[in-house]
This record gives C-alpha cells, structure tokens and sequence, in this order.
C-alpha cells in the first residue's frame, strides 16, 4: 500500500558544531545533493574536508541524541514535529494495520534514554545464502532509492554457551532492518548465546564498524520496533524502542562514506563464523519502507527477493533458517530457525 512520507529538515554538522537547519524541498533532493558531495569530497576536497569526514565517521558517539519535551505526545505530533523530533513517521489512515501497529509503538515510547554506546571492529555483512535469511526489496522495482525502513518483532531466547565469553565473538541470532546492499544503513538487535544468553541493540553504517547500543536495555521477549531513515547530507537517524518497557532512544550518525540506497532489507543474521543458535520462531511485522521521492510502502506492496540460511549457499545445502512467504500484502513473515550447523563461511555474495 502506498504511503506519503513527510519531508524532514535536515540535521547538518559544521566544523565541530551541530547545527540544525531546516532545508527546503524533498529527500530526493537530499539525496542528491549528499551523493554528489560525497564525490566531490573524492575527488578534489580538500585534506581538511576529508579529515573531518574521517573523524565524523570514526566516532562512537552520535552527532545528536532526540530528546522530546515532557508534554511531546507523539500521537498528537504533526507530521513534521516527528520528524524534528526523531519519531518514525505516521501512517494514513487508509492503512489500518500499519497505522495500529505504529500507534502500538509509539504509544508506549514514554522514556528517551542517555545514549551508552560501544565501538567496535565488528560488522554484520553483505548478503550470502551463508549469513542472511529474509526478505530484500531491491530499489530496481520503483527506480528511485529507498531511504528509509521499519520493522518489528518479538527479541527471541537463545541457549545458554559457556565456551563464549565476550557478547562480541559469540554465536548470534541477529534481527535488522535496514537499507542497501553493498553499503548499508542497519539498526537491529542480537540474542547472543554466551554463559548467560545476552541481548543488545547496534546501528551500523556497513562496512563500518558495529556501534553496540547498550541503551535501550532489552532481554528475552521484549518487543522491539527498530526504524531507520537516511535524512541527506551524508546522516542517518536511528530509532530503537523496548516497547515492554518504553525505552527509546534516537540517535544521528555520520554516515558517510557507506551510504547504502539500494534496497530495504528485512533480515535475520547469523554471526561469520559462528553456528546459529536455536530461536524457534519470530513474527516480523510492522515491515515498511520509502523513498527518496516521500512515498512510502509496506514490505508486500510490489515483490521482493527472498533469501535463506543453507550450509553450502546453495538450494542443495541444509537449510539452516528461512522466512516464510509473506502472510499478507503489509509484509508480515515468520524467521523460522531449523539447524544451527553445518555451515560454510567462504561464499561469495549472492
């Protein structure tokens, strides 16, 4: 079903200094006008200029954090003061069940939390029949780039591992959105199975490093709504939300030079490297993406490409997790997990 999505100001950084600033026109133009500084910076920037991308990019700390007033009521927001707040845009009314599930999640948004978060080396990874099980709409199908993803589910329960010490190295049923393929703007969260199974929240700019958010704190059966959006200028906002317990957090990143455009991806991901460990089954739900242009639409709106875990990245191997065919035209799917191994880690991308 198509939806409109409101144009938001864009958040602009200068020197060292954040600065707000409301920019006339659409994200398409954003778009435009990012991709094309970013290829001037390549190709006769100054040093100074790519040094401070450099710096910008190589941060753990957000640019800026989202923190309404007492009295913001997300409900009652016009369209454009949840966009200048860092809230997830609000559905028409002529989609029923996406406009519920959004006032589901943003009813219970009552708690911004202070951002904690911890760089790290590592990185969730290009699509392979190896590593991702979902549902993947490329850009091709609508001919304009995809700026902007939500999704939902459930935070599932893994075993219990002790041979696993550190949350970053250990076995991981990791849930995301996200936008892009070959770079990638991606927010979700792990069920990571150390001594005492684990559960954390990251953003991404791929092939960046993972940011670990370690608010909002989430465990076992939380229900998590994720959402991300490119806003231009080489930014990402992010909004991550514990809707058991209110939690919520928006945070502004520097994006560049990984800004991925090309597709809206749904995705399960199992850690390189590393087994997958048992989850049963999620329901995704909440599944929706938009464009440069402002429209935007649910995951079941056009077609998609679907990809499945098997051993060897081929329909030949064991299949170690899959989703189902979506359930109905808004793109709701179950990540169904059928065996933690065997699996190979030297496929090439799909």
């Amino acid at each position: 079903m198509l939806r409109q999505l409101p144009v938001r100001p864009a958040v602009l950084a200068a020197a060292s200094v954040l600065v707000a600033a409301c920019v006339a026109g659409t994200f398409g133009a954003a778009v435009v006008s990012a991709n094309a500084a970013t290829k001037n910076d390549a190709g006769s920037s100054t040093a100074s200029a790519q040094q401070r991308a450099l710096a910008l990019y190589n941060r753990c700390e957000p640019l800026k954090v989202f923190h309404p007033g007492p009295n913001f009521n997300p409900l009652k927001a016009s369209s454009l003061q949840l966009r200048e707040d860092g809230f997830p845009p609000r559905p028409p009314k002529s989609d029923a069940k996406a406009l519920s599930g959004w006032i589901h999640a943003m009813s219970r948004a009552l708690h911004p939390v202070a951002p904690h978060p911890v760089c790290s080396s590592d990185k969730h990874s290009v699509i392979t029949n190896s590593i991702w099980s979902g549902h993947e709409v490329p850009e091709s199908l609508f001919g304009t780039p995809i700026t902007f993803t939500e999704s939902s589910w459930a935070q599932p329960s893994v075993p219990a591992n002790s041979n696993y010490g550190g949350f970053k190295d250990a076995p991981t049923a990791s849930f995301w959105t996200g936008t892009g393929i070959d770079d990638i703007i991606q927010v979700g969260c792990d069920s990571i199975s150390l001594g005492t199974p684990y559960y954390e929240c990251w953003t991404e700019d791929f092939p960046g490093g993972t940011v670990w958010q370690e608010t909002p704190a989430i465990t076992a059966g939380d229900q998590i709504f994720v959402s991300d959006i490119y806003d231009g200028d080489n930014e990402a906002t992010y909004f991550i939300e514990n809707e058991t317990t209110g939690d919520y957090l928006s945070p502004v990143t520097y994006a560049a030079p990984y800004v991925g455009l090309g597709s809206a991806d749904y995705i399960l991901e199992r850690g390189d490297g590393l087994y997958l460990p048992e989850f049963s089954q999620v329901y995704v739900t909440d599944n929706v993406f938009g464009l440069s242009n402002g429209d935007t639409y649910d995951l079941g709106a056009k077609g998609n490409n679907e990809y499945e875990i098997t051993s060897n990245c081929l329909s030949s191997g064991v299949v170690l997790a899959l989703p189902t065919y979506l359930q109905d035209s808004a793109g709701d799917f179950w990540q169904e997990w059928l065996a933690s191994s065997p699996y190979n880690n030297s496929c090439g991308p799909s």
